[in-house]
């Protein structure tokens, strides 16, 4: 009865995993062309207004950069999240204004870029239907604290709305990571936070109310996540 439960679960891990190779990439193919045109506007950008041209470092973030990414329900697109970190400091910078330079670099006639509180969105379609969306949350990285900053708010935002907040996008990636020492015990919680996710696609389909994040599932099984290797429980 064990080994017949475990290889159901196995094989509905199988089919909602999303799977490096295969499915990954032309999320990557289109992060490094984002990243293309970006580094090209700021040169571009430099060089009209006779300034220092602004550099910048670009890693994956979320689901992806965590191995905790699924596979999208049919009648939702894939999507990757990637932080940019600007080598610049949030004391010379407004927030949204620092938005507007990735929003104006990535707007192309081909995609919809869509600025979202916590990041610019390029949204691809085919045939009026959504295939894929890059998530891009802009951050400062060079500040006198030691800090990271994420640019926060809309371009329509109250002004109280538009701010820089703390955030750490490379020590929560470790976090997850690194959560247990045993390999077995990581992929484990692993598991278990992608059947949540799926958990979650499937209950709020058609509804947005209450939907959880991603995110707060995952530090649900950070936080509450014991494993099992006995024969009475099954992940």
């Amino acid at each position: 009865m064990y080994n017949y439960l475990q290889s159901e679960f196995n094989k509905f891990h199988e089919k909602i995993k999303l799977h490096d190779r295969a499915d990954n990439a032309i999320l990557r193919e289109k992060r490094e062309m984002l990243e293309k045109e970006l580094r090209e506007y700021f040169a571009k950008k430099a060089k009209e207004e006779g300034t220092a041209k602004i550099t910048f470092s670009v890693g994956n973030q979320g689901s992806y950069s965590m191995g905790t990414g699924i596979r999208p329900l049919d009648n939702e697109d894939y999507d990757i999240d990637v932080m940019i970190l600007l080598n610049i400091s949030k004391d010379d910078h407004k927030p949204v204004a620092v938005k507007k330079w990735v929003y104006q670099a990535l707007d192309r006639s081909n995609r919809t870029v869509e600025d979202k509180k916590p990041c610019v969105r390029v949204q691809y379609h085919k045939n009026g239907k959504k295939l894929y969306h890059v998530d891009l949350a802009i951050y400062a990285n060079e500040n006198s604290d030691g800090k990271t900053y994420l640019s926060w708010g809309k371009f329509k935002s109250a002004p109280a709305d538009k701010k820089w907040e703390i955030s750490e996008p490379e020590a929560l990636k470790d976090k997850i990571n690194k959560r247990f020492k045993n390999s077995d015990d990581q992929q484990q919680m692993k598991r278990v936070i992608r059947y949540l996710k799926r958990w979650k696609d499937i209950k709020f389909k058609n509804t947005g109310h209450g939907k959880p994040t991603g995110i707060a599932l995952t530090a649900l099984a950070y936080n509450l996540f014991t494993p099992q290797i006995d024969r009475d429980t099954f992940s």
